[in-house]
C-alpha cells in the first residue's frame, strides 16, 4: 500500500503531535526508537533516477535494508543483513537482489546520506482492536546543523477504507501538518544541496551559430569535470565503472581534438593530445583486466562442467595482475605530472577565446563545421567497410569500429544541433553495426588476452596442465564465437550501407 508523507512544522514536538491526534483517534503507541539509517544509491544514482529508494535501517546490531517506490512511498521488500552491501552479488538470491541487479549491474551501493533517526509508530486500532493504519513520526537527522526533518507517513491497511478516510482528512487539516508528494530521501537531497545530475556523455545545449572554439571549450571542459569526478572513486578502487567512464571522458576529449582541426592552437592541442593518450596506455591494462574479471563467469560457461574449476589458477594470476595495474593507475593519478596537466588544461578551457584568430576553424558557426566533420567521418566508415572482404585482417575490422566510434561520438556531442529524433534513428543505426564490430574486437581481444596469460604462468611455472587444457579449450572456444560474429559483418554493413540509410544521413548532415 502506498504511504501518505507531510512536514511536521518544526516547532511542532513529536510527542505534542502524538497527544493532539490521540484525542480523536484511537492510537495504541509503540515504544520509541533510535537508530541510523543510510540511504544507498550508487555514485550515478541509478536507483533515483529509476524511482527507488534503499535505506538500510541498522537497529540491535542487525540491518534492514528497504526498498520504497518513490512516486508513492509503497515498501516493495526488505531483507535483513549482518553488513551493509557493496555489490548487488552480496544479497544472494532474495528479491531485493532480483530488483535492484538489472538496475546497478556492476555499481557499488554507497551510503551518500548517514542519518540518525527518532521515530515513533502509531497504530490505529478499530473495535475489534485490528491495526488499520500505521502513522509514524520521524525526526531524521542528518548531522548538518539545522537540516534535521519532522515527518509524518500515514500508511493505510487494505480493506479499511473509511477508518483511512477520516484519518486523511484529520491529517489534512492537522495545523502542524504539511503534505508533500516527496519521500525523506528526495527532501534531505535538496535541503542538502547534493547535486544528483551525473551524466558521463556532454549534458550541453550547444550553440550552433556560436564560434566553434568557444563551443569546442565548453564540450573539452565537460569531460575534464567528468574526469576530475570519477578520478577519486578510480583511486579508492570502489567500483569498475569509476575507470569505465573515466576513460570515456579521456576518449572523447581525443576525439574531439582530433576530429576538430583548426580550432585548438597547436601548442595546447600538442600538449593534450600527448597527455591524454598516456592517461589511456596507463589506465589501458586495468581495464582490460577489469573487463576480463567482470566477464570470467561467462567464460566458464564455455568450458565443459569438467573444466570449468580449472580455470581458478587463471582467475588467481588476473587478480594478482590486476593489483599490480591498479598500484601503476594510483601512482600516476597522485604524480605532480598529473596534477600540471589538470592545472594546465583546465585553466587553458577557462580561458576566453581570442577575438582574432588564423585558426581555420575556430571562428567558423559550429554547426558548418559539425556538419562538415560528421560527413567526412560518415564517408570514410563507408570507405573502409566496403574494403573488407572475406580475407581482411582482424586489424581492418578494428580500424573500422574505431572509425564508427569516432563518427557516434561526433554525432552525440553535437545532438542538439539536429532534430532529435532523426539523429536518434541514424545512432541506432550506427549501434548496430558497432554492436557486431564490438563484439568481434572484443573476441578478439580476449582471445590474444587469454594465450599471453597462457605463456606468462608458463615461463613462471604457475600452468597446471589442467589449467593449461582449461585455457586451450577456452581460446578454441572463442575462436569459433569470433567467426561467427565475422559472419555476421557483411550482413550489419549492407544494412548500414542501404540506400535509405545514406539518404537519411544525407539529409541531416550534408543537405
Amino acid at each position: 500500500m502506498p504511504s501518505y508523507g507531510y512536514l511536521i512544522n518544526p516547532k511542532s514536538g513529536a510527542s505534542t503531535l502524538a497527544h493532539q491526534l490521540g484525542q480523536t483517534l484511537s492510537l495504541s503507541e509503540e515504544p520509541r526508537q533510535r537508530f541510523r539509517r543510510d540511504y544507498l544509491d550508487s555514485f550515478d544514482w541509478r536507483l533515483l533516477n529509476k524511482g527507488y529508494c534503499l535505506q538500510a535501517e541498522h537497529r540491535d546490531d542487525a540491518i534492514s535494508l528497504q526498498l520504497l517506490r518513490l512516486r508513492d512511498l509503497t515498501f516493495i521488500t526488505q531483507l535483513h543483513s549482518a553488513k551493509l552491501p557493496r555489490f548487488v552479488d552480496e544479497l544472494g538470491r532474495s528479491r531485493l537482489a532480483s530488483l535492484l541487479r538489472p538496475i546497478l549491474d556492476v555499481r557499488a551501493l554507497l551510503p551518500h546520506i548517514k542519518a540518525t533517526v527518532t521515530q515513533q509508530c502509531l497504530r490505529q486500532l478499530n473495535a475489534q482492536a485490528k491495526t488499520t493504519a500505521v502513522i509514524c513520526i520521524e525526526q531524521i537527522n542528518p548531522g548538518a546543523a539545522g537540516q534535521a526533518l519532522k515527518l509524518l507517513f500515514h500508511t493505510p491497511i487494505k480493506g479499511y477504507d473509511t477508518d483511512n478516510k477520516r484519518i486523511s482528512a484529520q491529517l489534512k487539516h492537522e495545523p502542524s501538518l504539511e503534505a508533500t508528494p516527496q519521500g525523506a530521501l528526495q527532501l534531505l537531497l535538496k535541503r542538502l544541496d547534493i547535486d544528483t545530475s551525473y551524466n558521463s556523455k556532454a549534458d550541453i545545449v550547444l550553440d550552433g551559430q556560436a564560434r566553434s572554439d568557444a563551443q569546442m571549450k565548453r564540450l573539452l571542459a565537460f569531460f575534464l569535470g567528468v574526469m576530475r569526478r570519477n578520478e577519486d572513486g578510480v583511486i579508492k578502487d570502489i567500483d569498475s565503472e569509476f575507470l569505465h567512464d573515466y576513460r570515456i571522458a579521456v576518449r572523447r576529449s581525443r576525439t574531439l581534438l582530433g576530429q576538430l582541426p583548426g580550432t585548438v592552437p597547436q601548442r595546447a592541442l600538442a600538449r593534450a593530445k600527448r597527455q591524454l593518450a598516456q592517461l589511456g596506455r596507463i589506465t589501458t591494462p586495468l581495464r582490460d583486466l577489469d573487463v576480463m574479471l567482470l566477464n570470467f563467469d561467462d567464460y566458464r560457461t564455455l568450458l565443459p562442467n569438467t573444466l570449468q574449476d580449472d580455470l581458478e589458477p587463471a582467475l588467481a594470476f588476473i587478480r594478482e595482475q590486476r593489483r599490480t595495474a591498479y598500484k601503476n593507475v594510483c601512482r600516476h593519478l597522485r604524480s605532480n605530472s598529473h596534477a600540471r596537466f589538470y592545472q594546465g588544461w583546465r585553466r587553458f578551457l577557462e580561458t576566453p577565446v581570442p577575438a582574432n584568430t588564423r585558426l581555420a576553424n575556430a571562428k567558423r558557426p559550429l554547426a558548418q563545421v559539425a556538419d562538415e566533420r560528421i560527413w567526412k567521418s560518415y564517408k570514410k566508415v563507408l570507405k573502409q567497410g566496403k574494403a573488407i572482404t572475406a580475407a581482411s585482417a582482424p586489424e581492418d575490422l578494428h580500424t573500422l569500429r574505431k572509425s564508427c566510434k569516432k563518427l557516434r561520438y561526433l554525432m552525440e556531442f553535437f545532438r542538439t544541433l539536429y532534430a532529435r529524433k532523426k539523429l536518434k534513428q541514424l545512432i541506432a543505426i550506427l549501434k548496430h553495426l558497432q554492436d557486431n564490430l564490438g563484439e568481434y574486437q572484443d573476441i578478439h581481444v580476449h582471445i590474444d588476452f587469454f594465450a599471453r596469460l597462457r605463456e606468462a604462468m608458463h615461463e613462471q611455472g604457475r600452468l597446471p596442465q589442467t589449467t593449461a587444457h582449461a585455457l586451450d579449450t577456452l581460446i578454441a572456444n572463442l575462436n569459433v564465437q569470433q567467426q561467427g560474429q565475422r559472419q555476421a559483418f557483411h550482413e550489419r554493413f549492407t544494412q548500414f550501407n542501404s540506400k535509405p540509410h545514406r539518404q537519411s544521413f544525407k539529409a541531416l548532415f550534408n543537405p
